[in-house]
């Protein structure tokens, strides 16, 4: 259950996410033709003012939130592993988008980055 094969069904999602067991999986949404791979609940800390609003392309929206995670969690993380691989995904990102016209790769990229900053400001590192 929770594979791309055999996806979550949206009230399963729900129902685990409600009870604080979800952990992460691919849901059948009503409105996607494809399972969409969720991530496993996280709790966020630091400064609500900070909440990213949004560019109105959830697609957009989805990379930058998922870039942030990534660029956060290495931030707050002991292991300089972490560190290199948020650095080396963003300038993979970079790397890919040398033209500069793939605003997802952009909003990604924007989003380790800008995560990361976050994280370090939270730890102090």
């Amino acid at each position: 259950m929770g594979t791309s094969d055999c996806p979550y069904t949206y009230e399963e999602f729900e129902r685990m996410l409600n009870s604080g067991t979800w952990e992460g999986g691919y849901v059948q949404f009503h409105n996607s033709s494809e399972p969409i791979y969720t991530v496993p609940e996280v709790t966020s800390t630091g400064d609500i003012s900070k909440k990213f609003g949004g560019t109105g392309n959830d697609s957009y929206d989805d990379l930058y939130l998922g870039g942030y995670q990534c660029g956060y969690d290495a931030a707050l993380s002991d292991s300089k592993w972490d560190d290199l691989w948020a650095f080396i995904q963003s300038g993979m990102a970079a790397i890919a988008n040398t033209s500069g016209d793939n605003d997802g790769l952009n909003w990604y990229n924007n989003g380790i980055k800008q995560g990361y900053l976050d994280g370090c400001k939270y730890k102090q590192k």
